[in-house]
């Protein structure tokens, strides 16, 4: 982020282990965890995936609208996911979020989320609690669950939220999953559909350091942000800045070595079979 938005203010909401950072503002997590720890107390696990991880993504929600209320953050802010790479200055996507309250990718993906000011996220927090507490938006939320159950896939989450959220009409919401000026706000690794892909991933290529695939019509896109969904073992093979650019090659050499080691195991795990049969 901070390579590309050079004179953003960058803040980093973690724990010990990720306090080692001098370019950007390092907060504890758990020192704006109040409205979050309470909404642990009415959550009611309906998904496939873990409880714990599904729960994190909801409270982290409480834990930004906590955040930029104590601190008094005015005017428009982004929540970045930490497995999203941004290419792009944000002032220049700006004009794209004219007159939207906030922004989504497709349906209902969070990965790089602008909101116009700490009330719309503030509203979106409410919204959020009023589904675990109404009784006829609970028995939706039942209903909805049901559905998951019998594809065996997926569940109720935050992105389930949003989805609620922008049917009910109240905010301008803009998907971002589209080109703006031959660019697009963010897009996710395994979105594919129409797009050339390699191994069920999207095909990336780069010019001038901006990364960009192309669809099957053949027409070039440009990305503003790259969204990993939680494959972050190798989101350095997309990183385009220089701060980093020797932990970049020291990951790609690790990478080499272990994809060698992986194929010798194998070779002699063959060779051992056959001497086996003699």
């Amino acid at each position: 982020v901070q390579e590309s938005n050079t004179s953003a203010r960058i803040v980093l909401l973690g724990d010990e282990s990720n306090d080692k950072y001098d370019f950007l503002t390092h907060n504890c997590i758990t020192d704006y965890s109040k409205s979050a720890d309470e909404f642990e107390k009415i959550y009611v696990h309906k998904s496939l995936s873990p409880y714990q991880f599904e729960l994190i993504c909801f409270m982290r929600w409480f834990v930004f609208r906590d955040y930029v209320y104590e601190n008094n953050i005015e005017g428009d802010f982004v929540c970045l996911d930490s497995d999203v790479l941004v290419y792009e200055d944000i002032d220049k996507m700006k004009p794209y979020f004219d007159g939207l309250d906030l922004t989504v990718r497709g349906h209902g993906g969070a990965g790089f989320q602008w909101f116009r000011s700490k009330e719309v996220l503030n509203d979106f927090c409410e919204f959020i609690i009023k589904q675990y507490t109404q009784a006829n938006l609970l028995y939706r939320l039942e209903l909805n669950w049901v559905e998951h159950q019998k594809i065996n896939f997926g569940g109720i989450c935050d992105m389930t939220m949003f989805n609620f959220y922008i049917k009910e009409g109240r905010f301008k919401v803009c998907d971002i999953n589209r080109p703006f000026h031959g660019v697009l706000v963010e897009k996710a690794l395994t979105d594919i559909d129409g797009c050339e892909s390699v191994n069920g991933l999207l095909k990336i290529s780069a010019k001038n350091e901006m990364p960009y695939f192309k669809t099957k019509e053949n027409e070039i896109l440009f990305i503003g942000s790259l969204h990993h969904n939680q494959n972050k073992s190798r989101i350095y093979r997309q990183y385009r800045g220089k701060r980093y650019r020797i932990l970049k090659y020291k990951l790609w050499f690790k990478d080499v070595i272990d994809d060698l080691k992986a194929k010798l195991i194998i070779r002699t795990r063959i060779k051992r079979l056959f001497s086996m049969d003699k």
